[in-house]
């Protein structure tokens, strides 16, 4: 469960499915993990923690 908390599997998964769209020769299937790469990507954005500025901080 702590994994999908993780940015890192988000990034590592969406790198994944843009892997498999380059390979793939189904121009629709392709579209398809790219879709999917973006989507985990957005998701790494959102799990990542807040970025407080260090004068914030005081």
């Amino acid at each position: 469960m702590a994994a999908l908390l993780n940015p890192e599997y988000f990034r590592e998964t969406a790198r994944g499915y843009r892997s498999e769209a380059d390979r793939e020769d189904d121009p629709d299937r392709a579209e398809l993990f790219r879709e999917l790469a973006v989507a985990f990507e957005n998701e790494a954005i959102l799990h990542e923690p807040p970025r407080v500025p260090p004068s914030a901080l005081h």
